[in-house]
């Protein structure tokens, strides 16, 4: 047993949605993964996941389904990541990735949004609804 076998239990009986993703990627492997930002997936359907996808990575779709939003800051700039920081509200949970960190909040309905820089390459994104974190 991995990732979601071991973790998506501790979720759902938080009232956490999550899903199942490829083995070893951050791709949702349900065609109707945007919701579960909606609603929670049944008790049954939970199961089935838990039993099927055991080994696979798991993911958190956000929107109303767990009230749970993100900001995505993507650069290894750490004077940018020390900036951004300085400017969001402290939260209880950050995840550090390959590059940047995923910073999760308590969502409330704010739209989705991307900032650029110059090059036009993603320094900062809101995840809301219809996105996901791994």
């Amino acid at each position: 047993m991995s990732i979601f076998g071991k973790y998506a239990p501790l979720y759902f009986a938080a009232g956490i949605s999550v899903m199942p993703l490829g083995k070893k990627s951050k791709r949702p492997i349900l065609n109707e993964w945007t919701a579960y930002g909606r609603e929670m997936p049944t008790k049954a359907m939970q199961d089935m996941w838990v039993r099927e996808y055991a080994d696979n990575n798991i993911g958190i779709p956000f929107g109303p389904a767990s009230n749970l939003c993100a900001i995505d800051i993507d650069t290894d700039d750490e004077a940018l990541v020390s900036a951004i920081l300085d400017e969001l509200p402290d939260a209880v949970w950050r995840r550090r990735g390959k590059k940047g960190m995923g910073i999760i909040y308590k969502w409330a309905g704010q739209a989705n949004f991307k900032l650029r820089n110059a090059d036009n390459e993603s320094v900062v994104e809101f995840l809301g609804m219809g996105n996901q974190l791994v």
